[in-house]
């Protein structure tokens, strides 16, 4: 295990202690107002998109020419010149915080509501647009050997 795959794994440590003291926070409240499943469906779409404008924007820049390896557990997240590693990493931060701020508000016998399904649905969809954009700028993408 690399130390990259440590920081990852703390991350994801870090995701899971928000994600249970959520629904201790005070705008928790607004939050089940506040989700809807269009609202779920919004955000789900925002992540999608936002991940394949930030990622072609990357890959545009003059003097880019570096190839962007798949994205991994392994590799750092935080190398400018490869975003889909950021992405990758925010997307399980956010399903992660998602599932635990769940877990949470059940532990605490409270309404589900829609609240953790937005952070759910943001994690999905960033991590549906990084495969996305694997797929859009195959050219981009270091091939193994």
């Amino acid at each position: 295990m690399n130390k990259w795959m440590l920081v990852r794994l703390g991350l994801a440590g870090w995701a899971v202690a928000q994600g249970l003291t959520l629904p201790n926070a005070p705008f928790q409240e607004q939050w089940a107002v506040f989700a809807t499943p269009s609202m779920v469906i919004g955000v789900f779409v925002f992540g999608l998109f936002a991940t394949v404008v930030l990622a072609a924007t990357n890959r545009s820049k003059s003097g880019n020419t570096v190839k962007w390896r798949y994205p991994s557990w392994s590799i750092s997240p935080f190398i400018i010149d490869e975003p889909l590693q950021f992405f990758h990493m925010a997307g399980f931060f956010m399903l992660i915080a998602g599932i635990s701020y769940t877990i949470a508000l059940q532990l605490d016998h409270r309404p589900l509501g829609l609240a953790g399904a937005l952070l759910v649905a943001f994690g999905l969809g960033i991590l549906g647009g990084t495969y996305l954009s694997t797929r859009m700028f195959r050219e981009k993408m270091q091939q193994d050997v």
